[in-house]
């Protein structure tokens, strides 16, 4: 699973057709905002409609329009220099509708497996801040997208605790834009954030190969945003 719905603000768009069957495609850039400390930051995402939803949305909105996307999330690496990339996060989208300037949504659905153990960080204010990655198949696409997860607090000592390399896990959170400054090429880096809001334990896979749910203390009363699942049978995460 790799849902998004986002609303935002369309600031480009453009129509093309695919040279083999004329197939229609537009891609447009959406502007959305997202809470860091205490500023609203503005930032873009790529999106792409095809078929009758792209010849729609091309001729129904224009620059300016405010939307709402629901779509499907993928991650690829950008070249920026010499053997270095980036991850930029896009949008296939299965739904555009208008949105009207009260309406903001920015909320991220994903199921996936973890690459890694969660690295902690104790800040100086008291806060608890856990990252993790989570890889995601794609059909017909050999390597999984990798998302990086963002858990705060509550939800970074639930990951610390019983979250390892391999478990299946859902999240549900927002998607934000980390930016900063590469020391090595002083060139400007960024890369999509999921600041996870909810956090549910699907379970791991052995090395053996079986699968199987995590047997997990009950940690409901005390982190009610966490919700275990004991009795579902992990299956293999995969991207429609």
């Amino acid at each position: 699973m790799n849902n998004i719905f986002l609303t935002g603000t369309l600031i480009r768009a453009e129509l093309r057709h695919t040279p083999q069957d004329q197939t229609p495609i537009c891609e447009f850039d959406l502007e959305f905002q997202f809470e860091r400390r205490d500023a609203v930051v503005r930032e873009t995402v790529a999106v792409t409609a095809w078929n009758e939803l792209g010849t729609e949305v091309y001729n129904q909105f224009s620059v300016g329009s405010r939307v709402l996307v629901e779509g499907l999330t993928q991650i690829e690496l950008v070249p920026v220099a010499e053997n270095r990339t980036i991850p930029r996060l896009s949008i296939r989208a299965l739904r555009v509708q208008s949105a009207s300037p009260e309406q903001s949504l920015n909320s991220v659905m994903l199921v996936g497996y973890v690459g890694s153990d969660p690295d902690r960080k104790d800040q100086e204010s008291g806060n608890v801040v856990a990252n993790l990655s989570l890889a995601i198949n794609r059909p017909k696409v050999e390597e999984p997208d990798w998302y990086s997860l963002e858990l705060w607090n509550k939800r970074a000592e639930v990951a610390m605790n019983y979250v390892r390399k391999g478990s299946l896990i859902g999240v549900t959170g927002a998607l934000k834009i980390d930016r900063w400054t590469d020391k090595a090429t002083q060139l400007p880096r960024t890369k999509p954030v999921i600041r996870v809001d909810r956090l549910e334990l699907l379970g791991g896979k052995r090395e053996t190969g079986s699968e199987e749910t995590e047997a997990v203390p009950d940690v409901e009363t005390q982190t009610p945003e966490v919700a275990p699942n004991r009795k579902r049978k992990a299956t293999k995460a995969s991207a429609a």
